[in-house]
């Protein structure tokens, strides 16, 4: 029994301890994702405005304000946003690497890193594809001004500048420096397993 009870303890200790260590980075990524689903709610009510109201001066008003404020949100979050993706990606690829170890398919220790494989991957999925969304709703609303129109030349020149602003794209960042976007979400995956490739293959 006693044997039984330490064989139990000594998988659930480093999975139950792994969680806790990760606790704060899931808190900020659940933090995250309520953030960038709540600004592209937000942008996407804005192309609804869009088509039922004709205050030119009223919606470049909404819009600049919506802009604003993800420029304000980007600019306090966007290096805690790096560091997650950094700790994600560096633990996939730890994971990743001391999976291909042979002596690990047969021990629990398999069972207990693709555990904390799935979870690391399943946060940075949730992080990047969510901020992605913020940028492709701004490109929606792009695409929905295209059809707008003016009957007088002062609401002409309101149009253009509304039409100037809706297509400069909104985008979240990693700390200011690369949009997060689908090619990045992709770009980064691929780095990582490439470099868990080649330096399982060099035996580094």
């Amino acid at each position: 029994m006693t044997g039984l009870f330490n064989t139990i303890y000594g998988m659930l200790y480093p999975v139950l301890s792994g969680i806790l260590y990760n606790l704060p980075m899931s808190n900020f990524s659940v933090f995250y994702v309520t953030i960038c689903n709540q600004i592209r709610s937000e942008i996407l009510s804005f192309q609804k405005i869009l088509k039922s109201n004709s205050d030119y001066e009223r919606l470049l008003q909404i819009y600049s304000d919506i802009k604003s404020r993800v420029e304000a949100i980007d600019d306090q979050i966007s290096i805690l946003v790096f560091i997650s993706i950094v700790d994600n990606s560096l633990a996939m690829y730890i994971f990743l690497h001391t999976l291909l170890e042979e002596d690990t398919v047969y021990h629990y220790k398999f069972v207990k890193i693709s555990f904390f494989f799935t979870i690391t991957f399943l946060t940075f999925i949730a992080i990047t594809v969510s901020a992605s969304m913020v940028s492709e709703a701004s490109l929606v609303v792009a695409s929905t001004s295209r059809c707008l129109s003016s009957t007088t030349m002062a609401s002409a020149l309101i149009l253009q500048r509304l039409l100037t602003c809706l297509e400069k794209e909104i985008c979240l960042t990693v700390w200011k420096i690369v949009p997060i976007k689908r090619n990045f979400i992709i770009g980064t995956m691929g780095a990582v397993l490439t470099y868990v490739v080649l330096f399982y293959s060099l035996n580094i």
